[in-house]
Parts: C-alpha cells; structure tokens; sequence
C-alpha cells in the first residue's frame, strides 16, 4: 500500500511537470515515464492535464508544420498523413527544414504518448507506427481505428495533426482553431535566430542552421540579427557561426 500511494504521488508530480517543461526532449522523458507506470497507476494521472497537453501538442506541431510550408516545403517534399517525405521535388530541403522535420516528428510522438496514457497503449502505439509506415493502407486503417477509438476534444486535436487534408486545409484550420501564426520565410528564419536562448535541447541546433540559411538565401533583412547575435549571444558556438556568416555577408562594412 505504501509503495502504491509513492507511485500515485510520484505520477502527479510527473503529469504536473509535463505542464511546465516546454523541452521537447524533456517533455518526451517526462511522457516516457508516464507511459511506463502500471495501468491503474497510469490512468489515475489527472486526465485534466492530459488533454490540455494533447492540445498544447497539437498545437505545437501545427505551428511547426505552417514553418515548413513558410520555408517552402511544398516545393521540396510532400506530407503523407503527419509526416513529410523529401523526395524528387523541385528543391533540396535545407537543414533547417530537415531540423524542424525532425521537431515535427517529435511532437507526433509525444502527442502519441500522451494519448497512450487515456486510452489503450498497446492500440495507440500500434496506430502511430501505422501512420508513419509510409504504406496508404495501414495508415487508412489506423485512422478508422482512432476515429471510431477516440473522442471529444481529444479527436480533434489529434485529427487536427493525423487527417488526411491537405496542407494548406490543415493550416488554415489550425489557424481558427489553434491560433497558430502563418509566418514569412523571413518571420520563420528570425524567430529560430532567437531560439538558441531559449535554453532547449534542440534549438541551438536550429539558430546554427537558421544562420547558415542567412548566408546562402542572402536574407538582407535579417543581416542586423546576424550582427546581433555576433555581439551579444552567450553560446560560442552561436557567437562563432555568426561572426563567420557575418564576415561572408560583408556585416564588417556596415555602419
């Protein structure tokens, strides 16, 4: 009993630092371990906070697809349910779209997980590797699967990322009911120059190859963020790459 009521105590304090933790591969752990608890144990977490997760999950992929389709990922892959396949299209992806890719990726395994905590994991996952097989008729079969499964809220949020609409329904959509912000290029690639202080795993990463970008799209309008970060970041690696994007630019002749 003792060990049951420590086990109960520690679940709630999991499920209340996945609403702080905004990490991705922090916020992943934090649902790892959820998942991990017994049943019983694991469907005693505040389910409040899981659908409010779910949401937020959602939310954040969205936002990271409409990046993707600001950068022009239409012109260099494809989506194929909740993911993005980079095939024989007109452009190469850059790295920064590969990064947020991946990102993308990630929030479609953390909004699986925390599905996987209200309703039975051993379906929800199996629909998840569905989905991502590439294969049209098991991701046909795993959307009925959680189409007739899920419910309420949760449903939407979840078809919100899974349905078959096409990108630019999906966006729109997102933007009425998930208030996500259609970026320019230019908007995409400032916000990520901002990232790398935001202290998470993956984002210096993308401040490194959002800088690069700068250098070899000739963003001018973003060559003052450059000089910004050659000043002031406290990352030397950020520091580095943007005093050698800036000499490639020509920042050291500017006023």
């Amino acid at each position: 009993t003792i060990a049951r009521i420590g086990t109960l105590a520690s679940a709630t304090v999991l499920a209340e630092r996945l609403a702080e933790v905004e990490d991705p591969f922090q916020r992943w752990q934090v649902v790892e371990a959820l998942g991990s608890l017994r049943g019983d144990i694991c469907r005693s977490v505040d389910q409040r906070i899981v659908r409010e997760q779910i949401h937020r999950e959602a939310q954040r992929y969205l936002q990271t697809l409409a990046d993707l389709s600001a950068l022009g990922m239409p012109d260099k892959g494809q989506l194929e349910g909740p993911c993005i396949s980079w095939g024989d299209e007109i452009l190469e992806p850059s790295l920064v779209d590969r990064l947020l890719a991946e990102r993308l990726d990630g929030h479609l395994r953390i909004l699986f997980g925390l599905t996987a905590i209200l309703y039975p994991p051993r379906d929800v996952w199996a629909s998840y590797r569905s989905l991502v097989s590439g294969q049209v008729a098991l991701r046909n079969h795993a959307l009925e699967y959680l189409d007739n499964t899920l419910a309420g809220e949760i449903r939407r949020d979840m078809f919100a990322v899974i349905g078959d609409d096409s990108l630019e329904n999906k966006l729109l959509a997102a933007e009425r009911d998930f208030h996500i912000e259609r970026r320019s290029l230019v908007g995409v690639v400032d916000h990520l120059l901002g990232e790398a202080d935001r202290g998470t795993s993956d984002e210096s990463h993308l401040t490194l190859a959002a800088l690069y970008l700068v250098h070899t799209d000739r963003l001018e309008k973003l060559y003052g963020r450059v000089r910004e970060l050659m000043e002031s970041s406290d990352d030397p690696f950020v520091n580095e790459t943007a005093t050698w994007v800036g000499q490639r630019v020509g920042l050291q002749e500017l006023s």
